[in-house]
């Protein structure tokens, strides 16, 4: 996974011209930087909690970290669910 993602990054870098920042490793870094730090709470959408990156990224570094993960629910899908937002 973190070769595809870093291969993608490269490419759409070199496409655009522009620096392209992956958010999971400076995110962990961060993370591993507070000495605090137990538990994690990853809010992401369904796509990236399948992957699993956050959780094997922060494991790598600090496997007494408990993770929880939750998805995101975008707008349309909280309407399709509990109905329209605003009435």
């Amino acid at each position: 996974m973190e070769q595809q993602l870093a291969k993608a990054i490269d490419t759409v870098s070199k496409m655009y011209n522009i620096p392209i920042i992956g958010i999971i490793e400076p995110t962990v870094n961060y993370i591993l930087k507070q000495k605090n730090i137990k538990n994690i709470g990853v809010i992401a959408t369904a796509g990236t909690i399948r992957s699993n990156g956050w959780e094997k990224a922060l494991k790598e570094k600090n496997s007494e970290l408990n993770i929880i993960k939750r998805r995101v629910l975008f707008l349309h899908q909280w309407q399709k669910r509990d109905g329209p937002i605003m009435k």
